[in-house]
């Protein structure tokens, strides 16, 4: 089952301005065209697992969330199992191919919770072992000392059965994800990928996070909540995100190049990141360019008595590029938003704003990442806005309040002039005796 939303928008004059930011995601229109925007949610019977909550009862209820997240957005396929040798004596002090224990017992003895397991962690390949046991690990294997140890060390397995398996056998499965490699670029300050996975709206810049691998990063950046199709790996495995608009604007450095980055090492390059990003024929769109306009106070605009913005919102805080303008726009409920002058982040409402009046212009600079142009603006859509409160509050109660009886003008009975009853205070049962009773008894 999949659900298929529509916005429209209704573009002026969709130009051709100087942006490059990846092609592909431009939007070329005749002039009062409307575009229609799809966006299909992933449905999850497309996964290769018939996964259910109760799959796998070893992951909390965010685990679960951000995975499930991660499976609908991005996908995966799997190998078949196949049955490998494992390092099973300890004392022999033999490195194990498959090394990073996740679990053991009935929550990790099927193929489908290893595999559930791994994942969260971050390691495409599982292994289930004997003793219902679950252990996970990366494609490039590990270090130990001066060797690369591989899940495959120790080769196939001439006869294996994973229902019953050998102490030293392990059934491995292979996940891959779909996903290609950009290439190697060059970074600076502002970002090319600006967003820190998980960082959130921040009145200053948040710090990156270090030693993520390549599936935990793409954990963090490629869930459908996140929603960005980009992710860069950088420095100590620093992990960046971004919708890629940007990714390439400080350059590319070519394979073969003494200043390539080192994707699978530790130290990945100083302002140097390998860039990756799902493959855009699973990948839907959440943030389309429209093109350049401008806005009033331009110069080359013909004057006019209307003096207010094409947008009318401006943000103030951090939210200086184009996935951070996003993310602020939509989180306040707007589905169009445009960076202008020196990163001025603005929103607007489609079926309120006409965010067309002042015309196309080729003067904003789209590819700038730090001063688009005066008074011009760099528009884009929302293809997934959130849907504002549905219920506004009422000026009048729903219902008026009900009145049993009027308050009178008078009281009901006229107070009594006298006392009902004299206090007991003043009323004296016996006066007191003159003389005293009789003498007190010797």
């Amino acid at each position: 089952m999949s659900k298929v939303i529509g916005v429209i928008y209704l573009a002026c004059a969709v130009t051709s301005s100087s942006i490059e930011l990846s092609q592909s995601k431009a939007i070329t229109s005749s002039d009062h065209a409307s575009v229609l925007v799809e966006r299909k949610l992933n449905a999850l019977d497309d996964i290769i697992f018939n996964i259910t909550r109760d799959s796998f009862p070893q992951l909390t209820e965010d685990e679960y969330d951000t995975f499930m997240s991660f499976y609908s957005a991005l996908g995966v396929d799997a190998t078949d199992e196949e049955c490998y040798n494992e390092s099973a004596d300890f004392f022999s002090f033999e490195p194990r191919a498959v090394p990073f224990f996740a679990g053991k017992g009935d929550n990790f003895d099927t193929r489908e919770e290893c595999v559930t397991q791994c994942l969260s962690m971050g390691y495409p390949i599982s292994g289930t072992a004997n003793q219902e046991t679950c252990f996970c690990a990366n494609k490039d294997g590990y270090e130990v000392g001066s060797d690369t140890i591989l899940f495959s060390e120790y080769g196939l397995a001439t006869s294996c059965d994973c229902s019953n398996l050998l102490d030293n056998q392990i059934c491995v499965t292979q996940v891959s994800l779909a996903y290609e490699t950009v290439g190697c670029f060059r970074d600076e300050i502002p970002r090319a990928l600006p967003i820190v996975p998980g960082s959130g709206i921040s009145s200053t810049d948040p710090l990156p996070i270090s030693g993520k691998s390549f599936l935990q990063c793409a954990l963090l950046c490629f869930t459908e909540d996140t929603g960005y199709q980009y992710m860069g790996r950088q420095f100590d495995q620093e992990c960046w995100c971004g919708s890629g608009f940007t990714h390439h604007i400080y350059g590319e450095i070519e394979e073969g190049d003494d200043e390539f980055c080192d994707c699978d090492g530790t130290n990945i390059g100083f302002f140097k990141q390998c860039i990756y990003k799902v493959r855009d024929d699973v990948w839907e769109d959440k943030i389309l360019f429209l093109g350049s306009y401008s806005d009033f106070g331009d110069p080359n605009i013909e004057s006019t008595t209307d003096d207010t913005r094409a947008l009318p919102d401006k943000q103030v805080g951090n939210f200086d590029s184009i996935d951070e303008c996003a993310r602020q726009c939509r989180n306040s409920y707007y589905d169009l938003f445009a960076l202008q002058h020196e990163m001025e982040c603005w929103c607007a409402d489609s079926f309120v704003d006409d965010v067309y009046r002042y015309g196309a212009t080729t003067s904003a600079d789209c590819d700038n990442v730090e001063d688009i142009g005066f008074f011009v603006f760099c528009l884009f859509a929302i293809t997934d806005p959130l849907e504002a409160p549905s219920l506004s509050p009422s000026l009048l109660p729903s219902n008026p309040p009900t009145v049993t009886i009027s308050p009178t003008l008078y009281p009901s009975e006229k107070p009594s002039i006298s006392p009902s009853n004299l206090p007991t205070s003043i009323m004296m049962t016996m006066s007191p005796t003159v003389f005293p009773t009789p003498d007190p008894t010797p």
